[in-house]
């Protein structure tokens, strides 16, 4: 065995294994770092290094490397075990398990599917309709269920669309092709009628026209000079001499009869193939569509996505430890977010719809769509899909009030503008967390169904039967995604490890180079770098590696930390242009209408637009919500200041 060939084995069960070889080497190689600079913020480096590795190369679990703190940082003196372990469960996470249960009530309702196919129907069939409803109900559902049961549940509709639009297509190519054969014979019949004339020495012209008898689809025959009436006829039946003559027989040439029939073949091929082609790239546009509303929808609401609870924790802890009001709840981040969110889909619209049917839909008076219709087989399949919902079921009336209720319930705890229902009870003790597991326990106990008991029981009813809860214990712990879980907890642990450990602070003094820029400028730089990162690897565990430095950035560069989190946060959810950058992005991938150079070349485009987008709302209404051009502590400690100067001045 020669040499080559050995290296070539070794090689291949290398590449076979090699996230075990990073698994084992990756500790090992960066060991110096712990050994040679024994220090707090060292050894919480070396966590921090490592968590990145391994989050990269995906050679563990995601949720799995995320709990390497509660070994690490005890290990390695960075934090006590129990102070990580409380990290783990934050009155955020809170949040995020009351609306995860929210949704697990409306997903076994069926309710996220009605509403979608509601607003399908009522928009209409035609290419920018069904892009605009599925771009909508997508976009509206995951701001309240979590965006990979979004689109799971949106991408087979649109795969049953372009279905009926394949199906339509296929119809209209064979009447054409009838139409077409049926023509040709009659026009061959012509040609042997005129031969028959010449040679039989008729009186009358042989120019006349010839009658033809044909039988249309609804069975009846009729009449028609060289000509159809019927745009449904199947076959020539007849072909005479309108005066009733009968005419003989003629040697005649078929060579350019068979011409016209390969030239036709020919020309249905290629319609054939274009028609093909324009299907696959509207559903190539359905299947974007899908995925990005679903990661644009994310940004609206606090709870739409896992990085905006990372950075309402980590903005939030940063207030509360110089004693001022959290400035991110639900109801500001609504404020801020759904303006961002509505722009940012209104772009990947417009965006969308140039480059799959190009700028003429933006132009209705001259509009000239080319995209294979069936809107009678689309509207059928749509209406078919919705009826087998039934009506509407007392379950969903009710998990449409509940979630009605819980916004309501996070609006008003502290609307801002207003004292909210918080202010009724001890300062700081009710939190978003209060009625997001208040709602949820209600709905163990709230029945789907009308209750059949006293005077809602029917007269066949002779006795009172139980009826199933909105949610049960067993749906809710297979269905409830436990890793997002986990990957919040690992963030807000590695966030304070970081803090707790120096290590923040020591970066933040590295970077203080940075001054020079303009925050404006800094805060762009973040956005677009943590934008095209995520297309790499787990948005959460970016923004979980991420904000510690930001905070540490800001505090050092003297900005405030909103100022860099705020958009890193929201950028975060802006990855459009890999099939592993988000769940949504691989699930429409796996439907095989995109290929990675299709999801590339859209999704970059759509990127800078997003990224423009909330560096635009950061430094506007942004800048207004939450006062970013100040920092409210140091405000705070000048006003003490002068106070105590003018008071002891006045003595």
């Amino acid at each position: 065995m020669s040499v080559r060939t050995v290296l070539f084995t070794i090689i291949r069960d290398l590449c076979v294994y090699w996230k075990t070889i990073v698994f084992i080497l990756s500790p090992i190689l960066i060991l110096p770092l712990p050994l040679l600079l024994p220090s707090p913020e060292a050894n919480c480096g070396y966590v921090l290094i490592l968590m990145a590795l391994y989050w990269i190369a995906e050679v563990l679990p995601l949720p799995v490397t995320a709990l390497m703190p509660l070994v690490l940082f005890p290990l390695l003196g960075v934090m006590p075990g129990k102070d990580v372990a409380s990290t783990y469960i934050t009155d955020t996470s809170i949040v995020f398990i009351g609306g995860l249960i929210m949704a697990l009530a409306i997903e076994k309702c069926n309710l996220h599917k009605r509403i979608g196919l509601r607003i399908l129907i009522l928009l209409g069939s035609g290419p920018t309709r069904l892009l605009i409803g599925f771009m909508l109900p997508t976009w509206f559902l995951s701001m309240w269920i979590s965006n990979t049961a979004t689109t799971a549940m949106m991408i087979p509709v649109a795969e049953s669309v372009i279905n009926q639009l394949r199906e339509g297509v296929r119809l209209k190519r064979t009447k054409n092709h009838t139409e077409k054969s049926a023509i040709a014979t009659v026009e061959e019949e012509n040609k042997k009628y005129k031969m028959a004339v010449g040679s039989c020495n008729h009186a009358y012209a042989v120019d006349d026209p010839l009658e033809i008898t044909y039988f249309g689809g609804d069975g009846e025959s009729s009449s028609t000079r060289n000509s159809f009436t019927d745009s449904t006829a199947v076959s020539a039946e007849i072909v005479k001499d309108s005066r009733g003559g009968k005419y003989g027989t003629a040697e005649f040439s078929t060579e350019e009869s068979e011409k016209d029939e390969e030239k036709a073949k020919t020309d249905d091929e290629v319609d054939e193939k274009k028609d093909n082609e324009k299907i696959k790239k509207f559903g190539r546009m359905l299947s974007l569509a899908v995925a990005y509303s679903s990661n644009v929808g994310g940004t609206a609401t606090l709870t739409g996505t896992a990085t905006n609870l990372l950075v309402a924790n980590a903005a939030n802890k940063i207030w509360e430890d110089h004693d001022l009001d959290p400035p991110l709840t639900y109801t500001t981040w609504l404020f801020f977010g759904l303006p961002h969110s509505v722009i940012c889909l209104v772009f990947v619209w417009a965006w969308l719809q140039l480059i799959f049917m190009g700028w003429r839909p933006f132009c209705f008076c001259c509009v000239k769509d080319e995209t294979p219709h069936n809107d009678e087989g689309i509207k059928h399949a749509l209406i078919e899909e919705y009826d087998k919902l039934g009506s509407i079921t007392f379950g969903e009336v009710s998990a449409i009030v509940f979630l009605v209720l819980l916004v309501a319930l996070w609006f008003s705890r502290d609307p801002g503008f207003a004292p909210g229902y918080a202010s009724l009870f001890k300062e700081g003790y009710v939190t978003d967390g209060v009625p997001a597991i208040l709602i949820s326990i209600i709905l163990f106990a709230w029945p789907s169904q009308i209750p059949k008991w006293m005077c809602f029981r029917s007269k066949d009813d002779k006795r009172a039967t139980r009826v199933p809860a909105m949610l049960d214990w067993q749906t809710v712990s297979t269905k409830l995604p436990w890793g997002p879980l986990l990957l919040l907890g690992g963030g807000f642990a590695l966030a304070e490890g970081c803090e707790v450990s120096g290590l923040s602070q020591l970066i933040g003094e590295q970077l203080a180079a940075l001054g020079v820029i303009p925050p404006w400028a800094i805060a762009l730089v973040i956005t677009i770098m943590v934008s095209f990162i995520t297309e790499i690897t787990s948005n959460t565990a970016v923004i979980s590696l991420m904000l510690p430095i930001l905070e540490a950035m800001a505090d050092d560069l003297g900005i405030n930390p909103l100022y860099l989190m705020l958009p890193a946060g929201m950028a975060a959810s802006y990855a459009f242009m890999l099939p592993i950058a988000t769940p949504p992005n691989a699930i429409v991938f796996s439907y095989g209408y995109l290929k990675i150079i299709n999801m590339a070349s859209v999704g970059f485009g759509i990127n800078l637009l997003c990224v423009l987008v909330v560096t635009l709302g950061i430094n506007t209404w942004g800048m207004a919500m939450f006062n970013l051009d100040e920092i409210p502590w140091a405000a705070i400690s000048n006003s003490t200041a002068s106070t105590y100067y003018l008071a002891t001045t006045i003595t």
